[in-house]
């Protein structure tokens, strides 16, 4: 697959694009991810993306990717700041999948809560898009938690899919506590009162929360507080399941060699 595309989504987030030759449609579920299959170095490495794209789309597909810097103890991360400073537009790479079961096709429901908090936007980014796009009568509370107003990845395509779809309620929270004045929005974590206030019908919901470790274990405290039913509450942490132990969907393409799941 060739890199048709690199959109700079916040000051350290990218958004790639990928199409592939012959002409291929990409078929996935909202949600689902992706393995990139690099070599960095001379060596071979491999890494899983949620596919941000939507399959509504099928010509092109595409992952949004956060560069993540070093924190004691632990080292910078290969190949997210590989993509950052290494790779360009007209590159091509090997992407297998899709996998997983983290998507609201998979889990339909008329009403749903789509809780993220930082990179973890990612999923629901497509299956918001993915539901704007066929007009599924499905009714999305989009609450996203960041650092600041320039980390909310897609702002501006969520407000302005928000105008449009009456069925979407984005809800922003920060948890920077310099914020500029200009922001009238909530602030702070996620907490039951928070919930309360934003989404008074969540149990109502399927839910579907994906973000960092400490952001999920957090988020699943406080559902479980609130008397959240967690047998509706479906998650995704950064790392996944593993390529082995995840069923491929189905894929449809216009040439037999080029087969999106082919591993």
């Amino acid at each position: 697959m060739t890199c048709s595309k690199i959109y700079h989504e916040t000051p350290d987030v990218k958004t790639f694009v990928f199409t592939a030759a012959p002409h291929t449609l990409f078929s996935y579920k909202p949600g689902q991810f992706a393995t990139l299959h690099l070599t960095i170095d001379g060596k071979k490495v491999v890494r899983s993306y949620t596919i941000s794209s939507t399959p509504s789309r099928p010509h092109m597909l595409s992952v949004t990717v956060k560069r993540v810097p070093a924190v004691a103890p632990h080292p910078p991360g290969l190949v997210s700041n590989w993509l950052h400073t290494e790779f360009a537009q007209g590159q091509k790479i090997q992407i297998s999948g899709p996998f997983g079961d983290f998507s609201c096709h998979s889990h339909p429901a008329p009403k749903l809560g789509l809780i993220s908090g930082g990179s973890g936007v990612t999923p629901m980014l497509s299956m918001t898009r993915w539901i704007c796009d066929t007009a599924a009568q499905v009714e999305v509370v989009f609450f996203h938690v960041a650092k600041t107003p320039a980390d909310i990845v897609a702002r501006d395509e969520l407000e302005m899919l928000a105008a449009r779809h009456p069925n979407i309620k984005l809800v922003f929270s920060l948890t920077r506590q310099e914020l500029p004045c200009s922001w009238s929005g909530l602030r702070g974590r996620i907490t039951s009162p928070l919930l309360d206030l934003s989404v008074p019908d969540l149990k109502e919901r399927r839910v579907f929360v994906c973000g960092p470790e400490p952001f999920m274990t957090a988020t699943q405290e406080v559902l479980r507080a609130y008397g959240f039913p967690m047998h509706n509450c479906h998650e995704e942490s950064f790392g996944g399941p593993s390529v082995s132990q995840a069923a491929p969907a189905k894929l449809v393409d216009d040439e037999p060699a080029l087969k999106f799941g082919l591993t």
